[in-house]
């Protein structure tokens, strides 16, 4: 698939499930809705649950766009809207990475789109002062 492929076959609505570690679950859905042809509004909203046994619904937003040939991340909510999040550089096949400095916190991603049309996988491991975890997001049909 090309990364055009891939941009288009992320259309829809997906199951999402995430887990925290350390920390917890979230489960829910992710939409991707089609802005133009080169904008996708991404919204997740489900239930956080954390080791500790803290349960609540959590939203969030971003724009995934293609940019000349790659796909970027932008932040669609709260007081980072706007704001670039990260692009997706593919290394081999439908594999890609990126990374996010937010002062004081490095953000370093995998992305797996190889199960594409039918699911794809986000990890994010974030180091900091402040922070130290992982997640893993699987988005399933």
């Amino acid at each position: 698939m090309t990364v055009t492929d891939i941009f288009n076959a992320l259309i829809g609505e997906w199951k999402l499930n995430r887990t925290i570690t350390p920390g917890g679950t979230f489960e829910g859905t992710a939409v991707f809705e089609k802005k133009s042809d080169t904008v996708l509004e991404y919204t997740e909203i489900g239930g956080l649950k954390t080791d500790a046994g803290y349960e609540s619904e959590a939203k969030r937003s971003y724009e995934w766009r293609l940019e000349g040939g790659d796909i970027v991340i932008y932040f669609n909510d709260g007081a980072t809207k706007g704001q670039r999040f990260h692009a997706l550089n593919f290394t081999e096949g439908a594999d890609a990475a990126a990374d996010h400095w937010c002062d004081p916190d490095q953000y370093d991603s995998e992305y797996s789109f190889a199960d594409m049309p039918n699911g794809f996988t986000a990890k994010h491991d974030v180091k900091g002062p402040r922070k130290d975890y992982r997640t893993i997001s699987k988005y399933t049909r």
